[in-house]
């Protein structure tokens, strides 16, 4: 069974590599975004994808019906249950394509058997989230709800995220569909399965000076023996390659007290932001190339030392469990890069999740 899927909030392909990465059969029948940028990289690494440049507030539910989806996939935007947005939810603008959403569904002749969606911490306790499980129920699907993040499955970086699972009532799920907020996904998963070793030969990429041998990914808590170094992760370049990507000195100057701070054997990193490489504090961490004793050295000298730099692009998209074949338009800009990989998904978490789901 080929399983047809309807990507809303597509954003740069994040859902779609997760689902490549099943291993089950699927065809996307439509990806819709409005992000401009966001659907320049989608379709560069998706050229025979349907991709519908889009305000999802002009969807119908005729035109789903038409589609026929069996899966519908969405990552809303997360502004709105930020305290950076102001957590002013359902009162959003940027709430109301979901929303909208919601309403077609509940119109739909054919509903679809899963939903899929994922959005920041926080929204578990929205109105919208309420009124998601509202729509959900009145539809006749069963979901679970999960607060996961990468570090619990040995991913050494933080990004907690809620996700939904839903099923309409016929059929079976190996997710047992409780109504209850999971915050631990109970499997374990060998490195060999993982999406980096079975579909993207990422580590012919990389640094692999001193890759974790074994690893082990948990959807559990693991331990640090179970979790892998950032040197897995990073690029393997000159260091003439990194010169753009140095922290400039006033940014040294100005916040050496709130940099975190990570080196090649730190075994966890901050959640990258759409705003990381522009602003310092909870965008992401930094990393040094060269190992001092003191943890904060406070002048610009000392900082300058350790040639403090920003993960490049295709480290965060790395962290992020895209495959080493995913790429990006060249004209692209860092910052642009750094924008949609900071509103991007985890796609190791995501495919474990959309297996438990569909399998």
């Amino acid at each position: 069974m080929v399983i047809r899927v309807l990507e809303l909030f597509s954003g740069i392909g994040g859902m779609h590599c997760s689902l490549n990465a099943t291993g089950i059969s699927f065809k996307i029948e439509a990806a819709v975004d409005i992000n401009t940028t966001a659907n320049q990289v989608y379709m560069h690494n998706f050229p025979d994808t349907t991709l519908l440049q889009r305000n999802i507030l002009s969807l119908s539910s005729k035109e789903i019906d038409n589609l026929k989806p069996d899966l519908i996939t969405m990552s809303p935007p997360c502004q709105p249950f930020t305290r950076q947005g102001l957590k002013q939810d359902c009162e959003d603008v940027r709430t109301q394509p979901l929303l909208h959403i919601l309403q077609v569904i509940s119109d739909l002749e054919y509903k679809p058997y899963y939903i899929f969606l994922e959005n920041v911490k926080g929204f578990e306790t929205s109105r919208a989230k309420e009124k998601l499980v509202s729509t959900l129920q009145s539809c006749g699907y069963k979901f679970k709800e999960f607060l996961l993040t990468p570090t619990q499955f040995g991913i050494p970086n933080s990004r907690l995220r809620y996700y939904l699972l839903a099923k309409f009532r016929f059929g079976t799920s190996c997710v047992n569909m409780t109504q209850e907020l999971t915050t631990s996904l109970r499997c374990e998963i060998k490195k060999e399965d993982m999406l980096f070793f079975k579909n993207s030969g990422l580590d012919s990429e990389i640094d692999s000076s001193n890759t974790a041998e074994g690893v082990v990914c948990r959807g559990g808590n693991t331990t640090d023996d179970e979790k892998t170094p950032l040197s897995f992760y990073l690029e393997n370049k000159p260091d003439l390659y990194f010169q753009d990507y140095l922290l400039p000195d006033k940014v040294l100057l100005k916040f050496p007290m709130i940099l975190d701070i990570v080196d090649r054997r730190s075994l966890q990193s901050c959640c990258f932001t759409k705003g990381y490489g522009h602003y310092v504090q909870g965008t992401g961490s930094v990393i040094h190339a060269v190992s001092h004793d003191k943890e904060h050295p406070q002048t610009v000298e000392l900082l300058k030392q350790l040639k403090l730099r920003y993960f490049t692009p295709r480290e965060v998209a790395n962290l992020l469990h895209f495959p080493s074949m995913f790429s990006f338009p060249s004209h692209l800009k860092k910052k642009q890069l750094y924008q949609i990989l900071g509103n991007s998904i985890n796609v190791y978490v995501v495919c474990e999740l959309l297996k438990l789901l569909l399998q």
